[in-house]
């Protein structure tokens, strides 16, 4: 099977603001009899290698029936951490991130992590019309990693002892588009992809109704006649009806074009959800020698005269 790699930038996952307090100490100003020494904070890293562990975890421990919570910061190895003895949910992830940010921490069933909103643009000079206002989708960042583990109605008392096992809820698309005819006309190229999750909720994953975003990604040669790239993402939201892939290119005589395709079945029938293949194809391209440029010259490139091209895939 071919092996997933996909560069990203900040590639751990981070929470700009903590709203943990410091080690061993509880958020709120309660008595200091009601806090108790010793619940155990284990960390089960299983699902991962060693060298992929984040520097550190925070734990936010809700407690049943109340709004407020108490929130740490632990190493990856656990620690110790004070809190009345009682029921809570618990919810724990990394804390570096510099591509997700949680939103929502005022409970266990909203404390949702997400990206911020970018365009396309931010990939590539001069895309055509926004396809946020044409798709009503938002574009948002790809999510980098994130290590995330929860529990429900864990029952906690002097002594006791919690092991949580992070897992990472980002999924990769890898994206081919294979037998393009004179690939080596081609400028420059992206992608992006629409009818994906902008959420993803620490106790219930994606919610049903989660509303549609639009994630765009980078596309590089693979080969004489293959464009290769990929999609960090959280997954398809089932509020989404299509899964549209978009490809702009950007020729070097500078026409540039669009391909549409629905790939929402290939996503569907993917035998595993986290590892993602979509590849299309139908992309002939004009048989262009570039021209040498003048010096000091780059590539002109506006938002006119795109030429749009809907390919159905076969199946």
């Amino acid at each position: 099977m071919t092996p997933f790699i996909c560069h990203i930038k900040g590639f751990s996952v981070s929470v700009c603001a903590l709203l943990c307090a410091a080690f061993s100490s509880c958020i709120f100003e309660y008595p200091d009899e009601s806090c108790i020494d010793g619940i155990a904070v284990r960390f089960n890293w299983t699902n991962f290698n060693l060298q992929d562990n984040p520097p550190g975890m925070s734990v936010h421990f809700y407690p049943t029936g109340d709004t407020d919570y108490y929130g740490f910061n632990l190493p990856p190895g656990g620690g110790f951490v004070d809190i009345p003895e009682g029921t809570y949910n618990v919810a724990s992830f990394n804390y570096n991130s510099e591509s997700v940010f949680f939103i929502g921490d005022s409970s266990f069933e909203t404390l949702a992590f997400t990206t911020r909103p970018t365009v396309i643009t931010s990939y590539i000079p001069a895309p055509p019309k926004s396809r946020a206002e044409l798709e009503g989708q938002p574009v948002m960042e790809q999510p980098g990693n994130l290590w995330l583990a929860s529990q429900s109605a864990s029952v906690l008392r002097e002594g006791d002892a919690i092991e949580l096992t992070p897992e990472n809820p980002v999924a990769i698309y890898q994206v081919k588009v294979i037998d393009v005819e004179n690939l080596h006309s081609v400028s420059r190229a992206i992608i992006s992809l629409s009818g994906l999750a902008g959420e993803y909720f620490a106790a219930s994953g994606i919610a049903p109704d989660e509303s549609p975003v639009i994630l765009p990604g980078q596309m590089a040669p693979d080969g004489a006649s293959t464009l290769s790239g990929c999609i960090r993402t959280f997954g398809r939201t089932p509020a989404a009806s299509a899964n549209t892939l978009r490809l702009y290119l950007w020729l070097s005589n500078g026409e540039k074009k669009i391909y549409d395709w629905e790939v929402r079945q290939q996503i569907a029938d993917s035998a595993d959800p986290k590892h993602v293949f979509i590849t299309v194809n139908g992309v002939s391209l004009p048989d262009i020698t570039p021209p040498s440029p003048p010096p000091g010259s780059g590539m002109e490139v506006d938002v006119d005269n795109w030429e749009v091209i809907n390919i159905e895939l076969s199946t």
